[in-house]
């Protein structure tokens, strides 16, 4: 018997700005019920939660976004750092590469290029 995979729980200190944050970057709806906030993530919902947690714990926490179809990496980074995350390392190169960022509490996630962007990189390597 296989586990049901049901969301991913983020725990935090100020969950409903976090959550907000996270709302605005992916463009999403927050919800709140029972005292923790959620988005859930198109196609199948998959939901993320963000609840209390009274003290950092000991761990990671990483997502990687991939950049919206139509942007350039460069850009959709510039973008969310004027949202509100921080850029941590910055790892991108003439061809492709990628960038950390984190949100307000420190919680780190990477940003991908496009799948077009991956692609016109290949074909300059291999034009």
């Amino acid at each position: 018997m296989s586990v049901e995979f049901n969301g991913i729980l983020v725990g935090s200190l100020t969950p409903a700005s976090l959550a907000a944050f996270w709302g605005q970057l992916l463009d999403l709806e927050v919800f709140e019920a029972e005292q923790h906030w959620y988005i859930e993530i198109p196609p199948c919902a998959t939901r993320v939660s963000f609840r209390l947690a009274p003290e950092r714990g000991i761990g990671n926490f990483s997502l990687e976004l991939i950049t919206a179809p139509g942007k350039m990496l460069r850009e959709q980074v510039n973008e969310l750092i004027a949202k509100g995350a921080v850029l941590v390392q910055d790892r991108r190169a003439p061809l492709a590469g990628w960038a950390t960022l984190a949100d307000p509490e420190g919680n780190e996630f990477l940003v991908l290029p496009s799948a077009d962007e991956l692609r016109e990189a290949y074909d300059m390597v291999e034009g």
